[in-house]
């Protein structure tokens, strides 16, 4: 008789739960549901801080190229000799780089034609005179990229006067 009685009171219970057409607890479709939106967000702000991160990363790496050819263009001269062809090259914190020199050529220049004298072809101000031998200097670097097959580059070009 007892459990009769709990079985008639639940029993009851129920039916004026539903008689009021409300609900305790969500249902399994809406939990599934939300989880999924939660999954798309989720996957959304990983994939934008993972982007960001490979930014940071990249412009870090740019960076240090950079400062790495400030330090040696400012080395030639005193430390690197000026001149035509690599001056000095080397790998540093994952970065290769090598600096070379190329003689500065002017419009002159190439209409003297290949049997002119190296040593006459200085830069000539605009009075006549010739003046001191330019040199462009070039600074290439690269490193790896961890996603591209394709190693990033740097290249910096400095334009420099010899001694005459």
């Amino acid at each position: 008789m007892r459990r009769w009685r709990q079985s008639r009171r639940v029993a009851r219970r129920v039916a004026r739960r539903l008689a009021r057409g409300g609900s305790d607890g969500f249902t399994l479709m809406e939990v599934i549901v939300a989880l999924a939106v939660l999954a798309l967000l989720m996957g959304a702000l990983f994939g934008g801080l993972g982007q960001s991160w490979r930014g940071i990363r990249q412009a870090d790496q740019q960076s240090r190229a950079m400062a790495l050819a400030k330090a040696h263009l400012a080395m030639v001269g005193s430390d690197v000799a000026l001149g035509e062809g690599r001056l000095a090259s080397g790998d540093e914190d994952g970065i290769a780089w090598t600096l070379s020199g190329e003689r500065y050529r002017t419009q002159d220049d190439g209409a003297a034609g290949a049997g002119a004298d190296p040593a006459a072809s200085a830069t000539t101000s605009s009075n006549g005179r010739a003046g001191p031998p330019a040199y462009w200097l070039v600074f290439d670097a690269s490193w790896p990229d961890g996603r591209q097959r394709t190693p990033r580059t740097l290249r910096v070009r400095s334009l420099r006067l010899g001694e005459p």
